[in-house]
């Protein structure tokens, strides 16, 4: 009984859950390793779409994207959801090189999308905050 209950409740998850914004930022750097625009583009919020639609427009900024993302593995190792709001923490790998990143999400119309505007005035803020710990504001 416990198993058709949780097959159950699998399946219902499978038809009724949107993708969570772990699951969102992977398969959008996926869509981009693979070069598929179209694809990358239904994971990013309105916003993000018109920077897209730029890397798809432009040979060489798609081949750019392309190369960068071209055998890397990618991880999520932290997430934080805060209402219509998230932060996912990646992990990157290539060859022996190893680095982390944050993405911020939004929830448009019920599904995650990143959105890399809020992403860069994200990274922005902490850039702002580090430099003010260091004191280096005061002396401006």
């Amino acid at each position: 009984m416990k198993k058709l209950l949780g097959i159950l409740s699998l399946a219902l998850c499978l038809v009724g859950c949107s993708d969570g914004p772990d699951e969102v930022v992977v398969a959008y750097f996926r869509a981009l390793s693979r070069g598929d625009f179209d694809k990358a583009s239904e994971y990013v919020s309105e916003d993000t779409k018109p920077s897209i639609k730029m890397m798809a427009d432009v040979p060489d900024a798609a081949k750019d994207a392309i190369k960068k993302f071209k055998g890397v593995t990618f991880k999520v190792v932290k997430t934080k959801i805060d209402g219509d709001d998230a932060i996912v923490k990646i992990q990157f790998e290539k060859d022996d090189e190893t680095g982390t990143d944050e993405y911020c999400l939004i929830k448009e119309d019920g599904d995650w999308k990143v959105d890399m505007v809020a992403t860069i005035g994200y990274k922005m803020e902490k850039a702002a905050d580090a430099i003010e710990a260091a004191g280096a504001i005061n002396d401006l």
